[in-house]
């Protein structure tokens, strides 16, 4: 029988079902994990222990490297050119006068990479060949676009924007490949490093490691691909760590016998999480697998991750996924005979075999004592009561009952959350709003930063970061009862002319609010809104299209005062999507910082146009 439930490991009689959005690679066959430990050339990558998420370096340019300077607007294709003041235009070219086993590095201008800009797809990397964009800005403004077709000894005919090569590098580049069934970068039998990129919108993989691919994939972003974010193959090894994988079909698929090992990624937001089948055995450590929209981890075949040991722990946090709301969908779903090693993770809901035995605890050896005295008998503490886990839509606890905004302290007492890591893109804005009272957590010292957020407990937020004064009349809105836990928020928000309700004369509270009525509310509400903006401003946004004709000068209003805040890519402000409760955070910061009440944090995710 499998078991689902919690990590009571509570018995089960019937066995959930997997829906299959899309069709994943078959991958399959047998293979057994070797350590904790991967080399890469000459330099062993060691599991962490501890959960600290630590970006790769910025790339340094190797001593006596070759460089050639590519502008795909300015630049010309031609023999003696490739200086900085003389660049050339191709990547194609570039890659023409690199020599195989040399250094080369290809420093790419701010542009598109194209077919329309003369690139021949795809880009076929040399051996020691150095693909390097804009790391600091994970390739944003650098953007290859484009596929051609590649035989892949494992995979037969595939359509790839970039085949890597041994020891060549791509860093700080966009990446997407539209083409059907398109990948972004393929990574055959070869040990590249693939750091600080975006990759979005690929018509099925991001990246793509198969054969015997020995990687390092670091710090990159994958948004928005049809398939999967990264997909391993066959025996494939090497080391995926501290990338985010948001939007995508699976955050990850690993099959066949890879080995690889996941460490320190921020996986949410996608159909599922990860997937495993095959006989594959992934090792993974410290990573956050968190409210994607179906299961966590789905195992299959003969599939077997090590998700944690008694000598290893996982420190994997692994819970409110199902955000979708469907029924048998699980954190991790097991629909294999193995027992699965997960030791040391923070896991809520499961089905099928998981062993959590806890690490065994030396028993101290007591110091001697000439005349030991007898000790007192201590008054037991009670025990705690285990904190439940809060549903989609929790109840007043994480958004208090709203009271009069107090005056923030010159030096606020600071307020950590434990499932906020060091470098979280939000967590400036979520702590320094915690430290003041505006926002709060979870009775069990989480802040849950990709939960949803409905329009209730939005309406609790204004109350206590703007603490607004009446400027019309209340609304008896149909569907909200006087006893309800915001009647008085709701009230509130609506008399200060920040939220309004439906025309059908209900306000919807249980309804998870989307990103643009978060901006419309706050610009409405302090009254910028009401006021003509520039429109064109919309234009700077990838997606300012979307945008819906009612919010537009809204909107551009916010982009003027640069109250928008889009992770992980500035650009793309994902109008319609829902709103997590990171992202309320940070745009109810930027517009205090508009009015003056909280310091600007520097953060590369306030849209600057």
């Amino acid at each position: 029988m499998p078991i689902q439930g919690s990590t009571s490991n509570k018995q089960s009689h019937t066995a959930p079902s997997v829906r299959r959005v899309f069709r994943p690679l078959a991958l399959s066959s047998l293979a057994v994990a070797t350590g904790v430990v991967l080399t890469f050339g000459q330099s062993p990558v060691t599991i962490a222990q501890s959960g600290g998420d630590r970006p790769i370096q910025l790339a340094q340019v190797p001593v006596g490297a070759t460089v050639l300077y590519v502008n795909p607007t300015l630049g010309t294709d031609a023999g003696g050119r490739g200086a900085q003041a003389a660049p050339l235009k191709t990547i194609t070219y570039a890659l023409q006068q690199a020599t195989a086993g040399t250094p080369t590095v290809i420093q790419l201008a701010g542009g598109s990479y194209s077919e329309n800009s003369g690139e021949e797809f795809p880009l076929k990397l040399k051996d020691n060949v150095t693909l390097l964009g804009n790391e600091q800005a994970k390739g944003q403004g650098i953007v290859i676009v484009g596929g051609g077709r590649v035989i892949s000894p494992s995979f037969a005919s595939q359509n790839v924007t970039i085949l890597a090569a041994n020891n060549s590098v791509v860093r700080g580049v966009t990446v997407t490949n539209p083409k059907s069934r398109g990948s972004g970068i393929w990574i055959e039998s070869t040990n590249p490093v693939i750091a600080n990129n975006t990759f979005v919108e690929n018509a099925r993989d991001g990246v793509f490691i198969t054969g015997t691919g020995n990687p390092i994939v670091a710090s990159n972003i994958f948004q928005g691909n049809s398939g999967n974010g990264v997909a391993i193959a066959r025996s494939a090894a090497g080391s995926v760590a501290n990338n985010l994988f948001q939007d995508n079909g699976f955050g990850l698929a690993i099959g066949d016998t890879a080995t690889t090992v996941l460490q320190n990624n921020q996986i949410t937001k996608n159909i599922s999480g990860i997937y495993v089948n095959g006989s594959a055995r992934p090792i993974l450590r410290n990573n956050a697998i968190t409210s994607n929209k179906e299961n966590g981890i789905v195992i299959t075949t003969n599939g077997n991750p090590d998700l944690g040991t008694t000598a290893s722990n996982g420190g994997n946090i692994i819970r409110d996924n199902n955000s979708s709301g469907r029924s048998s969908v699980y954190d991790i779903y097991n629909a294999t005979k193995n027992k699965i090693s997960a030791v040391g993770n923070d896991i809520d809901k499961i089905s099928g075999p998981v062993d959590f035995s806890a690490a065994p605890v030396p028993t101290p050896t007591p110091s001697p004592s000439p005349t030991p005295s007898p000790s007192p008998t201590p008054t037991p503490s009670p025990s705690p009561t285990p904190s439940p886990s809060p549903t989609p839509t929790p109840s007043p606890s994480p958004t208090p009952s709203p009271s009069p905004s107090p005056s923030p302290s010159p030096t606020p007492a600071p307020v950590t959350f434990k499932d906020l890591p060091a470098n979280y893109w939000a967590k400036g804005f979520i702590e320094t709003l915690a430290a003041q009272g505006v926002i709060s957590g979870f009775p069990d010292g989480s802040f849950k930063p990709d939960a949803p957020v409905t329009r209730a407990q939005f309406a609790a937020l204004i109350n206590k970061a703007y603490a607004p004064a009446p400027i019309r009349q209340a609304i008896n809105f149909g569907d909200v009862r006087s006893n309800y836990w915001a009647f008085s928020a709701i009230q509130t928000a609506s008399k200060g002319g920040y939220l309004a309700g439906y025309p059908n004369g209900t306000f919807q509270p249980e309804q998870k609010i989307p990103r643009v009525q978060i901006v419309v509310a706050i610009a409405n509400g302090i009254g910028y809104g009401r006021q003509s903006a520039d429109q064109s401003l919309l234009n700077k946004l990838a997606d300012g299209a979307s945008v819906p004709n009612y919010a537009k000068n809204s909107v551009a209003a916010a982009t003027q005062r640069k109250i928008l805040v889009n992770y992980p890519i500035p650009a793309r402000f994902g109008p319609n999507r829902e709103a997590t409760r990171a992202e309320v955070a940070a745009l109810i910061y930027q517009s205090l910082v508009d009015l003056g009440r909280v310091p600007a944090i520097n953060s590369p995710y306030v849209f600057k146009p």
